[in-house]
């Protein structure tokens, strides 16, 4: 897993890979600029899932508040 700030979408996204070198998922919005004004920044670490993955907690900054900000998340898997 890891997660990133595109640009494009103005989101934090996630992607997950059974390895390091791929294949990666398609990205799932975690987090987005109409949530939180000014997002950037997604640091994520094996210590914050919790539920076998299901459920993550990532360090989200912002501009703004110019500050970091701990985000759940919990992925809905079908």
């Amino acid at each position: 897993m890891y997660t990133y700030l595109n640009e494009k979408t103005a989101s934090i996204e996630l992607r997950e890979a059974e390895c390091l070198w791929g294949e990666w998922s398609a990205p799932h919005t975690v987090a987005t600029a109409a949530q939180y004004p000014q997002l950037y920044g997604a640091f994520l670490t094996p210590s914050f899932l919790k539920d076998n993955g299901k459920t993550l907690y990532f360090i989200m900054s912002m501009f703004g508040a110019y500050n970091t900000f701990v985000i759940k998340a919990t992925l809905l898997v079908p």
